[in-house]
């Protein structure tokens, strides 16, 4: 590459200026936050709430159809939405679906290993991926884990839209030996596939020569022959303890969560008694006993085998309610009963335990299903409206404390049923969070809409399209004032995780970077606004959304940015209009480079006829006053004619924008057209607004648009 084609010395000497203080390491920042639990904190609560009548959504209520309480207080909603994600709109992309964290389903599939026979597990995996991929709406999220008596819990893949990646992490139940490893940071991906992954020969091996079934199958074989048994008791309680450190991981997660649980059950005789023996040697030596009771031979009778043990029952009622706390309900799969008609090896009964599993959370339990879509057809329809009520509740102390929450329907059907989360933690210090919850909630989060305490803004915009892989700059700006609200010491440790995610809901890019910014030296630059990062995404043609979470490290503070981008497919010389981006004044920002940015071998792309500038992503506009703008595209011709409008947030439009576009130039990229123009407002109102540009070609009249949010100074 040519050195001219590179950015001017002024602009590598802004660009380079801050990277003196950027710390790569964090992690002693977290024991700054000290336990704080007398101090309290005004949240807002949501409720996802679901109305049935007769098994299907009552659909049609509005915020006056619900009363909720927060224990016995009657609180005033702030906030109510409607979100209907019934099956029939399963042919939606996710993406153009905006639904909300807390009205997201989230769906974790657990494999019971040690509870269950190989084979079964093997087939319990086609089951799972086919409710997977026809059962499920795009906007469901899904996770993966097993559970073996050897090594407790396993997390294999966070709470994901992304359903290739989910597609081999059952198929595979993370074994190393099957996949390779490309775990993200937030663990919303976990391996490399080739395009040909699943595709198998005649002799049921993949393309890379592995027969997956049967390494699977050999692997929890063996797995479960290593493991020492104990009694069946030691392994109820081994179980009750794992799942419910499951349950407070998931309690996290914002949203309704239903465990999947695929498991054989376990010796439901240990908790249940007399009333749990299956087999005929547990039912002969049950009524031995209780002839010994009526007979008056006490000192032969076993009250654990006559009753249960009350140790296995109280493990697993505090397990349940935990589930219950955390808004998760087991819906409970009898994976035995997924065997073959030719399969007759007797097993023990176990499914009294699973029932127990699943009706003490509110779930349901499902047996003799090969097709779980259409066992778990009658629970998706149920759970496909979703009300989603807002309140503010204040004076919280945060020692995390569980408050109880009970929703009424005023005015509505006859004989309709809710079902809605029974309560809500009150928030904890951060410092007491565990790394895993940190990153189980922050995943999950992340596919929600833009929100949160810290204001951030993304924008990313392809680049030399004409390769393999096309060259898309990111940059984020995060406000610096939000970043030091609570904050200890002289520094501010921030994470920033950053993924491209596709139409289909497979993250094709990602990446993630920590940085330590030093106050004093960042001056009042880093306050009064705050921090542009600038990182890299490759991608291939398609439609993408840029999905940003930015986090203080010590105080947990966040928030999310969503961007959708399209990179076009020069091969088919595919037309693109993209994001205008509005020259910024240097020294506005505290710049930082992000790793990818720095060893990158592409020149910097943001130039106008060679001349650097700097983008603002969420440009500040003063009414009465014109400012530049660059437009830029792939596949318009000269004759192309470009007009601008404003729109409200809620797409309204608003008069008083006039653009005026000038000449074609030269960019830095020859494929692509660009424009210098300058953006006039009249009179306009204080807030935030849609600046919508369409370019039309006057021949086709085929239009295209891009749009960015700006913000209207008072």
């Amino acid at each position: 590459m040519q050195e001219q084609s590179r950015p001017s010395t002024f602009l590598r000497s802004l660009l380079l200026f801050a990277s003196c203080w950027i710390l790569v390491s964090p992690l002693p920042l977290l024991a700054q936050q000290a336990r704080h639990a007398e101090v309290t904190e005004v949240i807002v609560v949501e409720v996802p709430v679901q109305v049935t009548k007769d098994g299907k959504p009552v659909r049609g209520l509005t915020a006056a159809n619900f009363e909720v309480f927060d224990g016995r207080k009657r609180q005033d909603l702030i906030g109510f939405d409607a979100y209907d994600l019934s099956i029939s709109s399963g042919d939606l992309a996710p993406e153009t679906l905006r639904v909300p964290a807390a009205a997201q389903r989230h769906f974790f599939f657990l494999f019971d290993l040690s509870f269950s026979d190989p084979a079964s597990i093997v087939r319990a995996r086609h089951a799972a991926r086919e409710l997977v991929a026809t059962g499920l709406n795009p906007t469901d999220l899904v996770g993966v884990a097993t559970y073996s008596a050897s090594s407790g819990s396993k997390l294999i893949l966070g709470f994901t839209s992304d359903r290739r990646q989910v597609e081999v992490a059952i198929d595979t139940l993370g074994l190393p030996q099957l996949v390779e490893s490309r775990r993200d940071p937030l663990g919303l991906t976990f391996a490399d596939m080739p395009e040909s992954w699943g595709t198998t020969s005649s002799g049921g091996a993949d393309l890379r020569g592995i027969n997956v079934e049967a390494e699977v199958r050999e692997a929890v074989t063996r797995m479960e022959s290593s493991t020492q048994r104990a009694s069946d008791r030691n392994d109820i309680l081994a179980l009750t303890s794992s799942l419910t450190e499951v349950a407070e991981l998931l309690r996290s997660v914002d949203g309704r969560k239903y465990l999947v649980y695929l498991s054989e059950g376990f010796n439901s005789s240990i908790v249940l008694g007399q009333g749990g023996g299956a087999t005929r040697e547990e039912q002969q030596a049950i009524q031995k006993q209780n002839d010994a009771a009526a007979y008056g031979d006490y000192q032969d009778v076993d009250s654990n085998l006559r009753f249960g043990d009350t140790s296995t029952q109280n493990a697993l009622g505090s397990m349940l309610q935990e589930f219950v706390r955390a808004d998760c309900v087991i819906q409970a799969v009898d994976i035995g009963g997924l065997r073959a008609g030719a399969d007759v090896r007797p097993r023990r009964e176990n499914k009294q335990g699973l029932f127990m599993m699943a009706d003490g959370t509110g779930g349901e339990f499902f047996e003799n299903f090969n097709n779980l879509t259409v066992a778990m057809e009658k629970m998706l329809e149920r759970t496909g409206v979703t009300y989603l009520l807002a309140f503010q509740a204040g004076d919280l102390k945060l020692d995390g404390e569980f408050h109880k929450l009970k929703v009424k329907l005023k005015d509505g059907p006859k004989g309709a049923r809710l079902a809605y989360r029974p309560g809500y933690f009150a928030p904890r210090p951060y410092s007491e969070i565990s790394q895993r919850e940190r990153i189980f909630s922050a995943a999950s989060r992340l596919y929600g809409d833009a929100s949160g305490q810290v204001g951030t803004a993304a924008m990313a915009t392809p680049f030399e399209i004409a390769s393999q892989l096309a060259y898309v700059p990111a940059l984020i700006e995060i406000s610096g004032d939000d970043l030091l609200k609570g904050n200890q010491g002289g520094t501010v440790a921030v994470e920033i995780y950053a993924y491209a995610v596709a139409e289909n809901g497979q993250v094709r890019d990602f990446f993630h970077q920590t940085l330590g910014i030093d106050v004093a030296k960042a001056g009042s630059t880093f306050q009064e606004t705050g921090i542009k990062f600038w990182n890299q995404f490759e991608l291939p043609p398609g439609s993408y959304v840029a999905r940003t979470l930015v986090r203080n490290a010590a105080t947990g503070t966040s928030g999310v940015s969503v961007f959708p981008f399209r990179v076009p497919d020069a091969s088919q010389q595919e037309p693109a209009l993209l994001a205008p981006m509005f020259p910024e004044p240097a020294g506005r920002w505290l710049i930082v480079r992000g790793q990818r940015a720095e060893e990158t071998t592409h020149d910097y792309p943001f130039t106008v006829q060679g001349e650097p500038f700097i983008p603002a992503v969420k440009p500040v506009l003063v009414p009465g006053q014109s400012v530049p703008v660059i437009l830029a595209g792939y596949g318009l011709g000269d004759s192309v004619q470009i007009v601008a409008e404003l729109l409200t947030l809620n797409g309204d439009s608003v008069e008083g924008v006039s653009l005026n576009v000038g000449e074609r130039r030269l960019a830095a990229d020859p494929t692509m057209a660009q424009w210098a123009a300058t953006v006039g407002l009249g009179p306009l109102e204080a807030g935030d607004y849609e600046l919508r540009f369409t370019a039309t070609e006057p021949e086709t009249g085929e239009a295209l648009s891009s749009t960015i949010r700006v913000s209207i100074s008072g």
